[in-house]
């Protein structure tokens, strides 16, 4: 449940998490989010690590696998959908991620945990 609860987070940690869930479909960088909060990327990374206990880019990239996790599972959206759908645009990176986080290929983990009608 860690990154649930942000009732310790800064105002802007806060902000930054609501704006990420937002915007998972989005290639989300750490230059692009401290620009969109007007402050630099050494100081959002500082303070994202010091609040969340992750960096952002690994944060990101969790976020958008949890996404495409559910959408594998619940849908017959094609791999490629799915990784344009989180923001991801390189189906083969899509995979490679996704191989090295879950330890599967996406087509594997469907064929493993996909919900069968019938």
């Amino acid at each position: 449940m860690k990154n649930k609860s942000r009732l310790h987070n800064t105002p802007l940690i806060k902000n930054v998490l609501n704006y990420i869930e937002l915007n998972l479909n989005q290639p989300l960088t750490l230059s692009e989010i401290a620009a969109h909060f007007s402050v630099s990327s050494p100081y959002l990374s500082k303070m994202f690590k010091q609040e969340v206990h992750e960096n952002l880019a690994d944060y990101v990239t969790t976020q958008k696998l949890h996404v495409a996790l559910r959408l594998l599972t619940t849908t017959n959206m094609q791999i490629q959908e799915i990784a344009a759908y989180i923001g991801i645009y390189d189906c083969n990176y899509f995979s490679r991620i996704f191989r090295k986080r879950i330890g599967s290929t996406p087509s594997e983990y469907r064929k493993k945990y996909a919900y069968r009608h019938g």
